[in-house]
């Protein structure tokens, strides 16, 4: 079997990094996840709480997706299977939605041209959007005090929104758009046609 790399993406709470951990187990492939608070630096998570210096908090995501990304090559060079939550590409929707300063955006832009130039398309993207109604569900049940907010909770569906649009926009044969509003990951019917999908596209 030869390696691949699979990438999850979508906008916030679409259950990206829950899809990983379930494809992983179900395709024995090694999984990268983004996170959570005990894994952030301590400076980091205060900006993801605050939404303060947003040039330092996508730096930081961007080197880590990089990082990731490049133990993922090797991994695939063996022959093996890879699911990542999220990837350097998904850096370009928070660059445009959270940085206003155009010197800040210039950077992350500069940035994101070269790993476009360096590092090769993951096999398949799987690109996750859901409604706010859904949204706003799981960020109940997540109990961050800070996301229960209605301005957050706009914040986050109008970066779903950029996401999807971003990716759809780049028209590649190879991006699996999935509305996670309708799919549930609990109905083994549901989950297992969608890893047979997936191992149809990559004739694993």
């Amino acid at each position: 079997m030869k390696g691949k790399i699979i990438a999850i993406t979508g906008g916030p709470r679409t259950g990206k990094s829950t899809l990983v951990k379930l494809l992983a187990k179900k395709l024995s492939a090694k999984s990268f996840l983004e996170g959570e608070e005990k894994d952030f630096p301590p400076r980091i998570w205060e900006d993801i709480q605050t939404g303060s210096r947003m040039l330092e908090l996508l730096v930081w995501f961007r080197n880590k997706g990089v990082k990731d990304y490049l133990e993922a090559m090797k991994i695939k060079e063996n022959g093996g299977v890879v699911i990542l939550d999220a990837f350097w590409a998904t850096n370009d929707v928070y660059v445009d939605e959270w940085i206003s300063d155009q010197l800040e955006k210039d950077i992350m832009k500069d940035l994101a041209k070269t790993d476009y130039a360096t590092l090769p398309w993951p096999d398949l993207v799987i690109s996750l959007y859901s409604n706010k109604e859904k949204i706003k569900e799981f960020e109940s049940l997540g109990g961050r005090k800070f996301e229960l907010t209605e301005q957050f909770l706009q914040k986050q569906a109008n970066l779903n929104n950029t996401h999807e649009k971003y990716f759809r926009s780049l028209k590649r044969s190879n991006i699996k758009f999935i509305d996670r509003s309708n799919l549930d990951y609990s109905d083994p019917k549901q989950l297992e046609c969608l890893i047979e999908e997936i191992k149809e596209f990559l004739v694993l």
